[in-house]
């Protein structure tokens, strides 16, 4: 997975520090958030791949407020390029971020550039 890949995840991942990492009283108050930043290491692998495409990553997150732990990505599902936008296409999947607070299991879905 390519850093292109790991942009798409911003949202889930802010979601969840959010979520998970806010102060117990400052969790009532719906104007609260944090902005969550991570770095993302991932590499292809076949080790526990269940993707029916046999392509899944796995690697680690380091960010701020906790959200540190391991990474892991498995495609169930791609599309054909469209006759409209030759060179790209499509796949989704679920992406599972593991921490010491817990799990956050995502659908990742994106667009792929060939030979990018």
């Amino acid at each position: 997975m390519n850093i292109k890949v790991c942009a798409a995840m911003t949202a889930g991942i802010a979601m969840f520090g959010m979520a998970r990492l806010a102060y117990a009283d400052e969790a009532q108050d719906p104007r609260f958030c944090r902005e969550i930043r991570a770095e993302l290491h991932e590499l292809k692998t076949n080790d526990n791949c269940t993707s029916p495409l046999a392509f899944c990553s796995a690697g680690t997150i380091d960010g701020n407020f906790g959200l540190d732990g391991t990474t892991f990505f498995s495609v169930d599902g791609a599309a054909s390029t469209p006759a409209q936008a030759p060179g790209t296409s499509s796949y989704t999947g679920i992406y599972t971020i593991k921490t010491r607070h817990g799990t956050l299991t995502l659908r990742e879905t994106g667009i792929r550039l060939s030979g990018a």
